[in-house]
């Protein structure tokens, strides 16, 4: 034995917290797009059979924005059908486990450490050879093959890590593909124009899987297109080929009779006009795809996806946490804070490298009345002295932290009137929730 498995071989039975410690020694590999280390991992571990597209059926989920709600709508709506249902969502935000799910819970602790360490044993031997050993993501994808054939699972809601052509979930074979948005995003990595990104996110359209479609500008929308006709696939995009109506009290009505969808009045579970638009790709995903719907009053919200929005009252104040970190999403909780009556708030913001921060900083900048800068826990953060520079310029008054708790802990002892919004990264969310979660005691707030 060699490599990491030979670490723990002395141990009888990998724990959970020896797992995810395994999980993260692995980060040393970095993040390497491409398939062909992912379909051997998946030959070695005998998932070929499993990766669709009848057993079971996989809903592959891209998109710049949006695509981790569209892909909880399906995990919410399949398992509303009575089939059984698996989850992987990305990133994770609060624990790990998010990234796996089926039958409306996440993988538990034992299975998770149980499937680590089965698939450290069976991927050992790829060490060995010129494509190497997997990475992070590899690895937690692959946890989800295992766990989902384990249950028996007859349908997977998987949304795409990063792109989507060279993403290591790009293994599987659809029943349909959906591409919620396109914009300018991790564009050292995808591309720094439209078309580009739109490249590689149409990379999940594979032949005889319907493809389905949101909002986007057309230029990249073209591309989209290219690649549905390459196929030789249906195309379903929103606003051209279907769209919802308004039915009040932030609910939708939609009829597409061309696959079987009658008019009916939905509940999306996540609030806001885009989450219109990503309950309406579900919905004709899931038609698309060959999925009967199940009637509105069935579908419960089961898929654990926080950081979306999130609205947490705790000791007299309002915490909004928000994972929004590029310019599309900024814009949209600005929107959302608008239409809740939000006009000033408390700022507890971070960003990591690689995204466009001024821009993003822009569009939320006259909702700011404050704001507090502290460091990520991640390699890749800002610093916080660079982001109180963006911010500045942009007129908003803000203040470098040295912890999250400490900017935390200031902003519960001022402006009691503001929400206390909390934005930039998913990895700042986490960080947020476990606070919040395992807050000792109420700290007291003052004028």
């Amino acid at each position: 034995m060699g490599g990491l498995y030979r670490i723990f071989a002395t141990i009888r039975r990998m724990t959970f917290e020896q797992a995810v410690d395994a999980l993260s020694s692995l980060n040393s590999r970095g993040w390497k797009l491409g398939l062909e280390r992912m379909r051997e991992i998946c030959h070695l571990c005998k998932f070929d059979r499993y990766l669709g597209p009848e057993t079971p059926k996989y809903f592959h989920v891209a998109g710049t924005n949006g695509k981790g709600s569209v892909t909880a709508n399906l995990y919410d709506l399949l398992t509303a059908t009575g089939a059984r249902t698996g989850g992987f969502f990305s990133p994770y935000v609060v624990d790990v486990r998010e990234r796996v799910q089926a039958e409306g819970e996440m993988i538990s602790e034992s299975a998770f450490a149980e499937g680590v360490e089965w698939l450290l044993e069976k991927t050992e031997p790829l060490i060995h050879t010129p494509i190497g050993g997997p990475t992070e993501f590899e690895l937690k994808t692959a946890l989800g093959f295992w766990y989902w054939h384990r249950h028996k699972c007859e349908c997977v809601a998987m949304e795409v890590g990063l792109g989507g052509r060279l993403d290591c979930t790009n293994v599987v074979m659809p029943a349909a593909s959906i591409i919620a948005s396109i914009g300018l995003d991790h564009m050292a990595i995808l591309g720094d124009t439209l078309e580009k990104i739109a490249f590689e996110k149409a990379g999940i359209i594979k032949d005889g899987a319907p493809v389905i479609v949101g909002r986007m500008d057309e230029v990249a929308l073209s591309v989209i297109e290219a690649r549905a006709t390459e196929n030789n696939v249906p195309l379903w995009r929103l606003g051209k080929d279907f769209e919802w109506e308004d039915a009040g009290d932030g609910k939708i009505s939609l009829s597409v009779p061309e696959l079987g969808i009658s008019p009916q009045t939905w509940t999306p579970r996540f609030s806001g006009e885009r989450q219109k638009d990503n309950y309406a790709l579900s919905l004709v995903a899931l038609a698309s795809g060959g999925i009967s719907l199940p009637s509105p009053q069935e579908v419960r919200p089961l898929a654990i996806l926080p950081g979306r929005f999130d609205v947490i009252r705790q000791s007299g104040r309002t915490f909004i946490i928000d994972g929004a970190h590029n310019l599309p999403s900024a814009e949209n909780l600005a929107s959302e804070l608008r239409r809740c009556g939000y006009t000033q708030c408390v700022l507890v913001t971070q960003m990591l490298s690689g995204h466009a921060v001024q821009d993003f900083y822009a569009a939320l900048a006259p909702l700011i009345g404050v704001a507090l800068v502290p460091p990520i826990d991640y390699h890749r953060s800002q610093s916080p002295n660079s982001t109180v520079s963006v911010l500045n310029s942009l007129g908003v008054e803000a203040e470098p932290m040295v912890s999250v708790e400490s900017a935390l802990t200031t902003a519960t002892r001022s402006h009691p009137e503001w929400p206390i919004v909390i934005t930039g990264s998913f990895y700042l969310a986490g960080e947020c929730h476990r606070w919040l979660r395992n807050r000792p005691s109420d700290p007291p707030t003052k004028p």
